[in-house]
């Protein structure tokens, strides 16, 4: 009788333990996906500012279309006064939930999946002492050139 109630309360502890690891292993897979998901976006994000810093590099019109959406820039990476290679010609698309990049007349590739419709925008900002925001206007909504002239701040949110 004794054996019998102690293999039971072997069998409800075991239970227990084998509930708990498998509470633990879902809570762990959750951490990993969130991890994985703001590692992307960091990525993304970075691969951006740095290609935006360069955006007037060797042109004198470095961003062309600027919209809330969407920003195209050029720049002259090589140095050889035609904005023909590769990454001179940029363009980052937000829309149906995806972010691409579009190099020239390549095919957009898809750099984040999944984003929520009010997860991404871009901000124009212009040089003044106290950075004025310019907001694209117009259908579709985009920065004027005399806009796109001045601007020294791109906010990506």
């Amino acid at each position: 009788m004794e054996t019998l109630a102690g293999m039971g309360l072997t069998l409800i502890l075991l239970a227990a333990v084998y509930t708990f690891q498998g509470a633990q292993l879902k809570v762990l897979r959750a951490q990993n996906v969130y991890a994985d998901s703001q590692n992307v976006t960091r990525t993304v994000i970075d691969l951006m500012s740095r290609e935006l810093r360069m955006a007037t590099y060797g042109v004198k019109q470095g961003i062309i279309q600027a919209t809330p959406t969407s920003i195209r820039f050029q720049q002259d990476l090589n140095g050889d006064g035609t904005i023909a290679g590769a990454g001179e010609d940029v363009t980052y698309t937000f829309a149906d939930g995806q972010i691409t990049r579009t190099d020239g007349l390549n095919a957009p590739v898809t750099l984040v999946s999944n984003v929520p419709s009010n997860g991404f925008s871009i901000l124009y900002f212009d040089g003044s002492s106290t950075p004025v925001q310019l907001v694209p206007a117009g259908s579709p909504a985009s920065l004027t050139q005399a806009q796109r002239d001045v601007v020294i701040m791109v906010r990506i949110t």
